[in-house]
C-alpha cells in the first residue's frame, strides 16, 4: 500500500512539474522537484518523513547512494535554487525551464 501510494504521489509531483513549465512558473517547479527528490530518495533510504528532509539532508542521503559526484552536483544545484526561491523569492532565469524540467527528470531517474 505504501509503495503505491508514494508512486501516486510521485506522479503527480512529476505532472506538476511539466505543467509549471507550460505555465512558466518557476516556483510550482521546483517545489515539485524538491519534493521529488525528497519522495525518491526516502523510499530508496527507508526515511520515515520525507517532508522533514531540508536540502543539505537530501544531499547527504544523495552521497550515501551510488550516485555519480555530477548528478550530485546538479541536484544541489538545483535544490539550492529551491531554497532560493523558498527563502528570498529570486526568480530562476539562467535556464528555462523545459531545460530544467529535462534535466530534472533525468536526475530523478537516475537516483541511487
Amino acid at each position: 500500500f505504501l509503495v503505491s501510494k508514494l508512486t501516486q504521489k510521485e506522479i503527480v509531483l512529476s505532472r506538476q512539474m511539466k505543467d509549471s513549465v507550460g505555465f512558466n512558473d518557476a516556483p510550482s517547479f521546483l517545489r515539485a522537484f524538491r519534493d521529488l527528490v525528497r519522495i525518491r530518495l526516502a523510499a530508496l533510504r527507508n526515511h520515515p518523513n520525507p517532508s522533514s528532509l531540508s536540502s543539505d539532508e537530501l544531499v547527504a542521503l544523495l552521497q550515501s547512494g551510488d550516485n555519480s559526484e555530477e548528478s550530485i552536483a546538479e541536484i544541489k544545484e538545483l535544490l539550492r535554487s529551491c531554497d532560493d526561491q523558498e527563502f528570498a523569492g529570486n526568480e530562476l532565469t539562467r535556464q528555462p525551464l523545459d531545460t530544467l524540467h529535462q534535466k530534472g527528470a533525468k536526475l530523478i531517474q537516475k537516483l541511487k
